[in-house]
This record gives C-alpha cells, sequence and structure tokens, in this order.
C-alpha cells in the first residue's frame, strides 16, 4: 500500500510538471546491450544524454535496469527540480507503464540548497535506515528500507535510493538483483 502511495503520488509529480512546464525531461536512448559492470557506464546515445537534465541519470544503463524489472526500459524520465532534495530518474517501460524502476539521489548539495533539517547525506541516511537491518558490502552503508520498499546505499555526499513497484523485493532473489546494480551504479558515482 505506501509502494502504491509512493507511485501514485511520483505519477501526480510528473503529470503537474508536465503541466506547468516544470524542470522535467523524457529521454528515450536505445537499450544498452553491454552489462560490464566498470567503472564508467557504458557509451549510450549522445543525442539523448545532452538532453537529459542531470548526469546522475546516465549511471545506470537500460540493461542493468532491466535485468532487475525484467522488462523493456527504453526511456527515463527526469525529475530535478530545485526545491527538492531528490533528483529522480525513473526508468519507463515501453511495453507495460506499470513497470518501471525510480533511481533516486539524495545529496548533501541539494540537502544544504533546499535548507533541509538534516545538514548532510549521512544524517538523512541515519535517520531513514535507523531501525533497519544493514546490507553488507555496497558503499559505506545500506540498508533495505521496509516503509519505501526500497533499498538505500550511501556512499560519500550521496544516497541512492532504487524502488520498484512491481517486484517482490521480500524475495532474496530479487533483491540480490537490486543490490548487483546497486553496485553497479555506485561504483559510478562522481
Amino acid at each position: 500500500m505506501k509502494r502504491q502511495l509512493r507511485w501514485m503520488l511520483v505519477g501526480l509529480l510528473m503529470v503537474a510538471l508536465a503541466a506547468c512546464g516544470g524542470e522535467q525531461t523524457s529521454t528515450t536512448v536505445p537499450a544498452s546491450t553491454n552489462g560490464s559492470s566498470t567503472t564508467q557506464p557504458p557509451a549510450q546515445d549522445p543525442a539523448a544524454s545532452a538532453a537529459a537534465t542531470n548526469p546522475l541519470c546516465e549511471l545506470a544503463t537500460f540493461a542493468e535496469v532491466e535485468a532487475v524489472t525484467s522488462g523493456t526500459i527504453a526511456k527515463i524520465d527526469v525529475i530535478d527540480i530545485p526545491n527538492l532534495v531528490t533528483v529522480t530518474c525513473l526508468y519507463l517501460d515501453s511495453q507495460d507503464v506499470l513497470n518501471a524502476m525510480s533511481i533516486e539521489y539524495v545529496t548533501t548539495e541539494k540537502l544544504v540548497k533546499t535548507n533541509s533539517q538534516w545538514p548532510t547525506a549521512a544524517a538523512y541516511f541515519a535517520e531513514w535506515t535507523q531501525s533497519e537491518p544493514p546490507v553488507a558490502g555496497l558503499g559505506e552503508g545500506a540498508a533495505w528500507v521496509d516503509i519505501t520498499g526500497s533499498l538505500w546505499v550511501l556512499q560519500g555526499d550521496t544516497i541512492v535510493e532504487f524502488s520498484t513497484d512491481k517486484a517482490d523485493t521480500a524475495d532474496a532473489a530479487v533483491r540480490t538483483k537490486f543490490e548487483v546494480l546497486a553496485g553497479q551504479v555506485v561504483g559510478r558515482l562522481p
């Protein structure tokens, strides 16, 4: 229920942004077939990359996201609004509108710029994950956050949150797929 509410809110935000001409960009990029886990993201279509509003949304390839969602990811919606603490990258399935993955980034810089109650990404991470068991081997800290049904990873001054409404994150195999993607993305953080 909480995850459904979260995705409904994201959808409403996207509709509101489109209606008022907010800083949202849709980018269609062909799916990459390179599933490597190098520290640099595989090259994507340069024309599409130029249209993206935030380079953080280029840290995961479509093929890597597809490995988690089992869909056909062919579009990214980027939500980067100055007065929000997050940059949201929505990876959308071209054949199933309900099969999407959200990768959100919270940075100390955004928290400071938005006058957040949290002075750093580490403080934000600590509050949201305080009662959750840690996940070993990811970033400087990682945890599955039950209230959001998502994987949170802290690396330096950045938190990366991975979520999708369609995957059963209680399933160990699904969690492993998320954790592999998280390792790839966090390894590419600037």
